[in-house]
């Protein structure tokens, strides 16, 4: 579990009135699940969107990687896909309906079943990944 801190939220160069919000709510920090949900229920789904994108892109934690490769933010899904050793996080990522997060998961996957899947995707920038990867 990634537990949120207010010295990480500083390291990362948070807003002071986010700063604030977390030390008013959870000044020995949480853990990301229960923050990002405080943030939705208090209103501030921009903070709880900016801090997916913080946790994505630091986290090896498969568990919270697994929860935000369902967001519903196109970059957060493409950078789990880039974050995440999981094959089988990376065979759902696949099927994803944008096409940067099936590239992400093309130049990652050490699959050759998946690969291959992904060698007949629609877009032009995935078949060309997994070209160069075959």
């Amino acid at each position: 579990k990634m537990k949120i801190t207010i010295g990480l939220l500083k390291n990362w160069d948070a807003c002071l009135e986010g700063i604030a919000w977390a030390n008013a709510h959870y000044p020995n920090g949480v853990e990301y699940d229960v923050a990002a949900a405080a943030l939705i229920a208090d209103g501030k789904n921009n903070w709880s969107n900016w801090l997916a994108r913080f946790v994505a892109k630091r986290t090896t934690d498969e568990v919270v990687l697994a929860r935000l490769a369902g967001d519903e933010n196109w970059d957060i899904r493409r950078t789990v896909a880039r974050r995440t050793t999981d094959e089988s996080l990376l065979a759902k990522l696949a099927e994803d309906e944008d096409w940067p997060v099936r590239l992400a998961v093309a130049e990652r996957t050490t699959d050759e079943a998946l690969l291959s899947r992904l060698a007949g995707d629609e877009d032009d920038d995935v078949r060309r990944a997994v070209a160069e990867r075959q």
